[in-house]
């Protein structure tokens, strides 16, 4: 079995790209940091409410993260209706290039928006992703 390749228990091999995520549009492709700097500013009114804005690169395609930043905890609970208007106008500047929606269920796992959203539902996380 001279053909199979042993990896150890922790071994990454070199050619896996790991998702990244910062606060900073310098994590984007140069290619998309104007896309970065546009987003940001669609989500200005966001950050002035105390949400948090990341973005992030990898898996073949570029995300946002709106998260809400809590006075005593760390990260709350928001409600879908409440960036939703922000979302709308997220949806119009990506256009075609938007690649699908997301936002975290009770368990923190990530759900497509289609398949999850109701009025009365809350998230702490909302994801963009866009190619």
């Amino acid at each position: 079995m001279k053909h199979l390749k042993t990896y150890s228990l922790y071994e990454i091999p070199s050619d896996y790209k790991l998702f990244e995520a910062s606060s900073s549009i310098s994590i984007l492709p140069e290619s998309e940091q104007e896309t970065g700097e546009d987003i940001r500013d669609i989500c200005i009114e966001l950050e002035d409410e105390g949400y948090e804005i990341f973005f992030g690169s990898g898996n073949g395609y570029h995300s946002l993260f709106i998260v809400y930043k809590s006075d005593k905890h760390g990260y709350g609970v928001f409600y879908y209706k409440e960036v939703e208007e922000v979302i709308e106008r997220l949806k119009d500047y990506l256009g075609d290039r938007l690649f699908k929606i997301w936002m975290t269920d009770k368990y923190g796992a990530y759900v497509p928006l289609e398949n999850s959203w109701k009025p009365q539902w809350m998230t702490n996380t909302v994801k963009i992703g866009w190619k």
